[in-house]
């Protein structure tokens, strides 16, 4: 009984405060006040005002959001203007009109806010591009190193991926300095076992410093000694020798990666994430089953899931074990099918964000998230986790080379040739991709031959197969662009070398239109389409979509633009699965005026819900 006149008060007040439309003035003002911030948001940077000015203005909103709503308790607006509110029922007429002008107010708002949403959204889309463009492209290097090959000192010699592992995740480490250049894994190991100067190997990689060492590793215990030598003289600038135990490798690791950017004089963002003791026996399946996805193959693959699946069976609580499981499971997805996509793609992206949930500035994980998107045919998703990768770590070469190719299959070749040339800077003697073919040189060599630069694209690709590269196109590629250099008696000379009968046509029939033999040329394409229909499928390592591109490339370069479309429509799949090698047949510049050229990128970027025509 005693409680009743405080609940009929309470609900008294609450009937008046609706009355009185308190909660729908509060609603108005705090739509309002979001919109000021919207403005702001655009106006300060857009007039270059003081950056202050946006805090002050929160404050002063927040501090009279009380004031008004006591206004709101005291005063009306009404047909007559502002009013005090009267303390006697109103009639309906009379809180129709205040129900229709406060709710003028709040949908005017929310859709201005609506518009101004999109365009900051746009903005600063516009904006974090601008700066992790500027940040990869423009950033000077204070200083440079490579980390060489760390030597086995072992007993029995049998640690040799224990030492690759520690040189390897120094130089990872090292890769989130924006201002230090870092040369890669492949290119600084290439001089391992090599009797070669200190001198010779800072040159030839255009660096500063090198790093170099020695592990000596019995049972749970390893010693590392370190060094850091002045590659002008060969002279040691600092030693220094690492006794722990194995559990403590990562912190040893993330310890000497301070001290060397200390002396270089550049600042190392410490990540406490990985900051922590493993299990030595996890670990070392770790560094094998890494080791092993290096030998890009099938069985390297099998081993690498095999061990590391056992390093997660002891330890699921490093993020690094989650990557290598999350390559592995896009190798057996992607590249040798021993997955369902589906399957592979939602295992494959709960391992790479578990990582991520234990070390948020893991740049490896998000970009493979990325490259799991692309797959899944989401081009935006992957653009995001690829541009988070890069803020991550900008001088990763891995990184910058998948950049560059995400560039290429969305038609953004200027900033393709941006990323390729970094990531060649950082790597200048290795591969910098996860397949054999795909090194850096040979994408450039092909993304500079489609925008007319012949004489780098032949630099690159003689560079590419001076690299190992299987040799079975050497002759085809070359003789292409020999054709378009004007080099026929060169590309005669590769025509009469190619063993491929296939190839041997195409570059035949390629061959006799560049130098004035049009008939000849289509005679030889009408044979070599009753060949193609007579030979046995199973001789052809590409499929019917790829034969079916290369004769709407033939078409393109004869001038044939109904036959060209004709036959890119038949390989839309292949252009599917490769959109860089789409973005870059020089072939194809001749249909880019073609209403039709348009039609089909809007296909494509159907496909991949992106758009590959307006592109900044």
């Amino acid at each position: 009984m005693n409680d009743q006149p405080k609940t009929m008060r309470s609900r008294t007040l609450f009937r008046e405060l609706h009355r009185r439309h308190v909660f729908k003035a509060g609603v108005a003002y705090a739509v309002v006040a979001w919109l000021i911030v919207q403005v702001l948001s655009i106006m300060i940077p857009a007039f270059d005002l003081p950056e202050d000015l946006m805090p002050f203005s929160i404050v002063v909103l927040l501090v009279c959001f009380p004031i008004w709503l006591a206004i709101s308790w005291f005063y009306d607006l009404t047909e007559d203007g502002i009013v005090r509110t009267r303390n006697i029922q109103e009639n309906e007429e009379t809180v129709s009109i205040k129900n229709v002008n406060l709710n003028k107010v709040i949908i005017t708002s929310l859709s201005v806010l609506v518009i101004l949403l999109i365009v900051n959204t746009f903005r600063m889309k516009a904006e974090t591009k601008n700066l992790l463009e500027s940040a990869v492209f423009e950033a000077p290097f204070k200083s440079s190193i490579a980390v060489l090959a760390f030597d086995d000192m072992s007993p029995d010699h049998d640690h040799e991926f224990f030492a690759d592992g520690i040189s390897e995740e120094i130089t990872n480490k090292l890769y989130g300095i924006k201002d230090l250049k870092v040369i890669a894994r492949t290119s600084a190991f290439s001089y391992k076992n090599r009797k070669v100067t200190h001198q010779t190997i800072a040159k030839e990689l255009d660096v500063a410093y090198l790093l170099e060492g020695s592990v000596r590793l019995s049972k749970n215990v390893f010693r590392i000694t370190v060094q850091l030598i002045d590659g002008s003289d060969g002279s040691h600038l600092w030693s220094e020798n690492f006794d722990r135990e194995i559990e403590d490798i990562l912190i040893t690791q993330d310890e000497i990666a301070s001290i060397v950017a200390e002396r270089l004089e550049v600042s190392l963002l410490i990540d406490d994430a990985r900051r922590g003791k493993v299990n030595p026996e996890a670990h070392a399946n770790y560094l094998k089953a890494n080791k092993a996805l290096r030998e890009y193959s099938e069985q390297g693959t099998r081993i690498a899931d095999s061990l590391i699946r056992k390093s997660l069976e002891i330890d699921r609580t490093q993020a690094a074990y989650w990557n290598i499981l999350s390559q592995v499971i896009f190798r057996k997805t992607y590249h040798y099918s021993r997955k369902a996509p589906k399957e592979g793609h939602y295992e494959g992206v709960l391992a790479a964000m578990k990582a991520i949930d234990l070390d948020a500035r893991d740049a490896v994980a998000y970009s493979w998230l990325s490259r799991f998107e692309w797959q899944n045919k989401r081009a935006d998703l992957a653009e995001q986790h690829l541009n988070t990768a890069l803020g991550l770590s900008p001088n990763d070469p891995s990184i910058l080379f998948q950049a560059a190719k995400f560039a290429l299959r969305t038609n953004q070749l200027d900033n393709a040739k941006k990323y390729l040339d970094r990531a060649i800077l950082l790597d200048p003697m290795g591969e910098v991709s996860y397949e054999p073919r795909d090194v850096a040189y040979y994408t450039r060599s092909f993304l500079n031959w489609t925008l007319g630069h012949l004489d780098e694209a032949e630099r690159d690709l003689h560079k590419a197969y001076d690299m190992a590269l299987p040799d079975y196109l050497k002759n085809y590629e070359m003789a292409l662009l020999c054709r378009d250099k004007g080099k026929y008696e060169e590309a005669l000379y590769r025509l009469e070398n190619e063993d491929d009968p296939y190839l041997r046509k195409l570059l035949e029939c390629s061959i006799l239109y560049a130098t004035g033999k049009e008939k000849a040329a289509l005679q030889v394409m009408e044979e070599l389409k009753t060949y193609l229909k007579k030979a046995d499928p199973k001789l052809f390592v590409i499929s019917e979509e790829e034969h079916s591109y290369e004769i709407a490339c033939l078409y393109a370069y004869m001038g044939d633009r109904d036959n060209a479309f004709a036959y890119l429509d038949k390989a839309f799949e292949t252009i599917m699965i490769w959109p860089d090698r789409f973005f870059t047949t020089p072939e194809f510049n001749v249909l880019h005026e073609d209403p039709r050229w348009d039609a089909f990128l809007i296909k494509l970027g159907n496909t991949f819900s992106y758009n590959f025509l307006n592109l900044e």
